[in-house]
């Protein structure tokens, strides 16, 4: 598919995601027995009755020991920012050698890396994360920890920084999934890792305790969505530019 193809099917996914999102946050809002119920499923068993236990679901999260999930974790973590500095290294090594009329080629790699910064890093990790104010599962009462739960978008829970609403990690591989779909087809093995990557991501940050299920859910869609917002914003602004171009033609 040509750039204008994917500039023309970007409405569609961002609308899409936009009506999952609005569904997902009205829905785990509504009952947020549900990030419980899915925080319960990769929690530690324990014993009915004992007194250590007392209020809590179970005291932690498995997985947060197991070295071959923390193995995984660690290369999808690193994966997002790896793909945005090949973008970056590409357009700048393209930039030096090509002809500035023939740099058509690298527009939606600055568009793929705009969304990376724009949404990922400025929007879920710099302002959502540091002011929501929820607690990650395992900080909870419920959980082992000593932070009582609020539901997804209450605002006022009692965590400080690098809170859980929304997942960063989440939000990153949700911005994989764009980069997946812009790959040309002969990637397609890629493109099948990317897509991989990106739905086992926000699974092991529920499963190891850091984010509730909605969180990871809305993360993963604010991500997916960030591509397709960019190119949507850019076919705005690039058509009153043509509308001019001819205009004076």
């Amino acid at each position: 598919m040509t750039p204008e193809d994917h500039e023309r099917n970007a409405l569609s996914y961002t609308l899409l995601a936009l009506v999952a999102a609005v569904v997902t946050l009205g829905v785990f809002h509504a009952f947020p027995g549900l990030d419980l119920a899915a925080a319960k499923l990769f929690c530690h068993a324990y014993a009915p009755g004992d007194a250590m236990f007392a209020g809590r679901y179970c005291p932690g999260f498995p997985a947060q020991d197991d070295w071959r999930l923390r193995a995984v974790r660690k290369v999808l973590f690193y994966l997002p920012p790896m793909a945005a500095t090949l973008f970056a290294v590409d357009m700048l090594y393209r930039r030096a050698v090509t002809p500035p009329w023939l740099c058509r080629g690298y527009r939606l790699e600055a568009m793929a890396l705009l969304a990376y910064l724009a949404v990922p890093i400025c929007l879920v990790n710099g302002v959502f994360k540091e002011y929501s104010g929820r607690p990650r599962p395992y900080d909870t009462t419920l959980f082992g920890g000593d932070l009582n739960f609020v539901s997804v978008a209450d605002f006022t829970g009692a965590c400080t920084r690098n809170c859980s609403f929304v997942s960063g990690e989440a939000a990153a591989a949700g911005w994989l999934l764009g980069v997946a779909l812009i790959l040309p087809s002969r990637y397609s093995l890629l493109r099948l890792a990317l897509i991989v990557a990106s739905i086992v991501t926000p699974v092991l940050r529920v499963a190891m305790g850091g984010h509730y299920l909605s969180d990871a859910l809305l993360g993963w869609l604010a991500g997916a969505i960030s591509l397709p917002l960019m190119m949507v914003a850019s076919s705005a602004l690039k058509r009153p530019r043509m509308q001019v171009i001819k205009s004076r033609t």
